[in-house]
This record gives C-alpha cells, sequence and structure tokens, in this order.
C-alpha cells in the first residue's frame, strides 16, 4: 500500500508553481498524493486526474476566525484519512497544518519553510510573528529550507535545532528546470521579448521580475533607476510583475516610473523565461528571501544580478565572481552595483558565464529532485 502524503499550503498559485512538480516526483515514485489549499473550480478540474484536490478556504494575512475553522478542516481530513506524511509551507497553512497535524497524530509533520517572514516587520508586529514562527517549527517534526544561510539565521535564534533541520541539496525551492530555461534558446527569446516591448538590440535592459512591494525593495528600485535614466540615454527598464501592499511604497516615485516612456511595467506573467533572457542585468534589492529564484533564472541565461546583501540572496551568486552584492537599503549603492555592470560590458560577460556555470552545477532541477525524494524517503524510514 503506498504512503500516503498530504501537501498544503495557502493558494493555488503557490501550489502550481512551486509544488505540483514536487508532487509528481513523489507519485511517480510511489506515492499517494493529496493536495489542499484555497482551492477554485478551474485547479479541481484541471488537477483532479492526476492527485486527489481537497479545497480548504484559507487566506493570507490575519484571519482569527477563518484561523479555527481551517485548522478544524485540516484536523478532521488527517483524521480520517491518516496520512504518513503531510508537507506545508507559507505562513498560515504551515501554522494551520502543524496545530492540526499533532491533534490528528500525523507522525511526520513537514515544514517547508520558504522564508522568515517575522525579519521583515518591527515591535510588538515582529514578536508576534516570531511567537507564531516558533510554534509552527515546535510543532512540526522536519524542516527545510531553501537556503543555508536563513538554516544558520534560525539556528542562532533559536527557533529550532540542528538536527531537525535541513536543506536540500544546494537550496532553492525546485532548483532550475533547464528545459524550461532552455540556453540553446536565448537569442530566439530575447528577440521576441525586446520585438514585443519595442526595446532596441543596442539598448541596456536593466531587468526586474517579482512583486512590487516595499520589502522587495521598488523603492529603492525606482530611486536608482531615475538618476541612471537622467545620466543615460540607451538605458531601458523591463519591470515584471504586480503591486502588492502598495500602500507602502513611494506614490511620487510610482507616478513618474508609470509616465516613464523608458520603463516598461508588464503585469504579471506566466511565461518568464523570454523576460530573463531579454535582460542585460538583473536586479533584486530585497529586504527578505527565502532564496534568490529569480537570481539563479537568470544567471542561466548569462544574466549577472545585482542583488542585495542578504544572506539568503549571498547564497545565490558568489559576490565579486559571478554577480554584484550591494547594501541593502542603500540607493546609492545601488546605482553603483548597476553602474558598474552597465559602463563595464567585460566584467557583465564574465560575471554572467561564471554565473552560468555556477547555476547548472549547484541548482539543476533534477538532481534536486532525486535529492528531495532521498530527504522523504529519509523520513519515512526514520518513523519506522
Amino acid at each position: 500500500m503506498p504512503l500516503k502524503v498530504c501537501c498544503i499550503t495557502t493558494i493555488t498559485r503557490t501550489m502550481q508553481y512551486f509544488l505540483l512538480e514536487q508532487m509528481r516526483y513523489l507519485q511517480l515514485n510511489g506515492y499517494a498524493v493529496t493536495l489542499v489549499c484555497n482551492m477554485d473550480e478551474d485547479f479541481i478540474n484541471k488537477y483532479s486526474h492526476e492527485f486527489r484536490c481537497v479545497s480548504i478556504p484559507m487566506k493570507r494575512g490575519l484571519d482569527i476566525l477563518g484561523s479555527f475553522k481551517s485548522i478544524l478542516s485540516l484536523y478532521k481530513l488527517f483524521k480520517k484519512t491518516k496520512y504518513d506524511i503531510i508537507q506545508y509551507n507559507t505562513p498560515n497553512a504551515s501554522l494551520y497544518s502543524s496545530i492540526a497535524g499533532i491533534l490528528a497524530g500525523v507522525p511526520i509533520r513537514y515544514y517547508c519553510m520558504w522564508g522568515i517572514r517575522y525579519v521583515g516587520f518591527k515591535g510588538t508586529r515582529k514578536m508576534f510573528y516570531k511567537m507564531l514562527e516558533l510554534l509552527t517549527c515546535k510543532l512540526s517534526t522536519n524542516i527545510t529550507l531553501d537556503s543555508k544561510s536563513n538554516r544558520q539565521f534560525c539556528i542562532d535564534n533559536k527557533i529550532f535545532t540542528p538536527q531537525k533541520s535541513h536543506v536540500i541539496w544546494n537550496g532553492s525551492v525546485n532548483g532550475v528546470d533547464l528545459s524550461v530555461f532552455d540556453t540553446t534558446k536565448k537569442d530566439n527569446l530575447r528577440k521576441e521579448c525586446r520585438n514585443k516591448y519595442g526595446i532596441e538590440e543596442n539598448e541596456f535592459v536593466i531587468g526586474y521580475l517579482g512583486r512590487l512591494m516595499k520589502d522587495k525593495g521598488t523603492n529603492e528600485l525606482l530611486a536608482a533607476v531615475k538618476i541612471l535614466l537622467a545620466k543615460y540615454d540607451n538605458i531601458k527598464v523591463l519591470i515584471v510583475g504586480f503591486f502588492e501592499d502598495a500602500q507602502y511604497l513611494d506614490h511620487k516615485l510610482i507616478e513618474w516610473a508609470q509616465n516613464e516612456t523608458r520603463i516598461i511595467f508588464t503585469g504579471r506573467q506566466e511565461d518568464i523565461a523570454m523576460f530573463y533572457a531579454s535582460f542585460d542585468i538583473f536586479v533584486f534589492p530585497s529586504y527578505r528571501e527565502g532564496f534568490g529564484v529569480g537570481v539563479i533564472h537568470a544567471g542561466v541565461y548569462a544574466v549577472p544580478s545585482v542583488v542585495t546583501n542578504i544572506p539568503p540572496l549571498l547564497d545565490s551568486i558568489i559576490d565579486g565572481e559571478t554577480g554584484i552584492a550591494v547594501e541593502l537599503n542603500n540607493v546609492n549603492s545601488l546605482i553603483r552595483g548597476i553602474e558598474s555592470l552597465y559602463i563595464d560590458a567585460d566584467k557583465r560577460e564574465y560575471l554572467g558565464k561564471q554565473q552560468r556555470d555556477f547555476v547548472i552545477s549547484r541548482f539543476e532541477k533534477q538532481e534536486f529532485m532525486r535529492q528531495y525524494l532521498s530527504y522523504i524517503n529519509q523520513l519515512r524510514l526514520s518513523k519506522k
């Protein structure tokens, strides 16, 4: 009889983009998988032929009444189905699942801790969310993180013990799928994207892909490019993503950027490979991350990155050898990092090639999946 695994996250987008491949890999290797999140009918219709799909309402953010309902629903599901392993990620789904899992007697409660939410907060808010993180970790039997730096940070801050925690291979969420980010198609993808958005081949493209919000460094990014666009004529800025928590952003900067013809906002996009291929550099001035997923996606195409010097992003480059790290929340430092790659084409090419080799040797998806399966098998055997 196959071992039963239940994968829980808050919203369908996280399930689709980060967890489905792992779950498919488990099913191919003999596990019976259930997916749980706040599903719509489209998701159920699309994936119910592959997996057992259970929709449990869960919201992002603080939802006290809803949290009790979600925990009760999860408890009933776990108790009835008697899963061998529950795997959960995202803050709310992880908290709810860890509570319901221990109450239902699930033997392996596996927390995928992709980022540390509380580090971006201050004062009582930080204390509250740190307490929730401590509770989730305490109730989980096993924890994996997507970067070695975040694991060490949590150990140093006594969030969990070294024995309970692990990083799969060299980190990341799923590694890089080289069949999707195909290096042989870079030139065609670059041309396709630039033609679509009216960018000339000789124009220098500063690229960003991700949510547009304060914690991602959007204010610093726009402040830096405003100065650079005033100084250089052949720069364009390609920003791929959607606004979130826009009330915390500099609205004057946003208004300026949306009226600046050399800045292109594409909104949310599904086919992201062509954007990374079209960038000359990738800029990611984030305040906090689990891992620099976008950094390694850009790196496959030999696109060097300028990132903030926070530990998880420093796991995705080697500063000065495959990319450039700049000071957190420092517009002048960000400008210097971008400008150094704009001015020096040889340096840009060298760092890009080094980053490509670094990414392919350390984050290739198939090897990551083998390591992930090995870890799950070890969890199973440890509970026998």
